[in-house]
C-alpha cells in the first residue's frame, strides 16, 4: 500500500488554489466532477499559485470534463511526476482560459 502524504478535497473555480509551494510533485490520484452544464477544464500547474497567472501561464495538464460528468484519471502505480516547482489547480471554461468553471476534485500528491 502506497502512502499518499498530501490530499485536497474540495471545489475549484477560476481562482488558482495552491497545493504545494515548492519541489517537483508526483500525482497519485485524481477524481473530479464538473458541476456545470457545459464542458469545463481542470488546469493543473507544476508551479505554486504565486507563480501562476490564470489565462496566461500554460498549465502542465489541462483535462476537459463533459457537462455534469465525473472522471477518474488513471494514474500509474508510481504516480505521475509533473516536474516543476510546486503544484496548483484551477477550474475554467477553456483549456488554458481564465473564465472560472466550478468543479469538485479529490487529488493526492507527494514528492
Amino acid at each position: 500500500m502506497n502512502y499518499i502524504p498530501h490530499r485536497y478535497s474540495g471545489s475549484v473555480t477560476g481562482t488558482v488554489i495552491n497545493l504545494a509551494s515548492k519541489g517537483a510533485q508526483n500525482l497519485r490520484f485524481l477524481t473530479f466532477l464538473n458541476t456545470t452544464a457545459a464542458v469545463a477544464y481542470l488546469q493543473i500547474f507544476n508551479l505554486p499559485s504565486t507563480s501562476v497567472t490564470i489565462g496566461t501561464t500554460a498549465p502542465a495538464l489541462s483535462i476537459g470534463v463533459p457537462a455534469s460528468a465525473a472522471i477518474v484519471l488513471p494514474i500509474p502505480e508510481g504516480g505521475l511526476c509533473l516536474g516543476g516547482d510546486g503544484l496548483s489547480v484551477a477550474g475554467t471554461t477553456t483549456r488554458a482560459g481564465l473564465t472560472g468553471a466550478s468543479q469538485d476534485i479529490n487529488i493526492g500528491w507527494g514528492n
